[in-house]
């Protein structure tokens, strides 16, 4: 009798937990369409399955949030990352670069630093992060630079490489 009641408690408390995981996936919840792309909204941003990297991508901001950005195309066979403040930004789009297929680096814009000196007039595209400028996305030669909102640079490059903007 007693296994019996361990038993069914055991049973009851599988069927919550599965019932509440389920409820959680497929409740309505806050969530947008975009280019044939589901985002999900979740505690980290937005959430959406991309295929190229055969994973979910979680984001700050929504791609029609940023469709006033121009598209962007990379050149060379490696895409330097400059970062003048926070290196967790830096490495947040080289990873975003690698789960996407495209090699990148850290570089430098100042003669006096230990990685590889760079400048806009390469072979290669520069990604240039400086958060402590005002508000910008712009293209110079071969430069891209984000200033100011860093995330939403990054979220429209990520858009970008992994084809949810074109």
């Amino acid at each position: 009798m007693k296994k019996s009641k361990n038993l069914f408690a055991a049973l009851f408390i599988i069927f919550i937990m599965v019932m509440s995981t389920l409820g959680f996936i497929y409740s309505g919840g806050d969530s947008e369409k975009y280019n044939g792309f589901k985002f999900q909204r979740s505690d980290q941003g937005w959430v959406t399955f991309v295929p190229r990297t055969n994973s979910y991508q979680t984001f700050t901001y929504l791609p029609n949030e940023l469709d006033n950005m121009e598209p962007i195309e990379f050149k060379g066979d490696l895409v330097y990352v400059v970062d003048k403040g926070n290196s967790y930004q830096g490495n947040r789009l080289r990873s975003i670069f690698t789960s996407a297929g495209i090699i990148s680096q850290v570089g430098s814009l100042n003669i006096n630093d230990t990685f590889p000196i760079v400048d806009c007039d390469g072979n290669n595209s520069v990604v240039v992060l400086d958060q402590s400028a005002d508000e910008s996305f712009y293209k110079e030669n071969n430069c891209i630079f984000i200033n100011g909102n860093i995330n939403k640079g990054i979220d429209f490059l990520a858009y970008t490489v992994f084809g949810i903007i074109s």
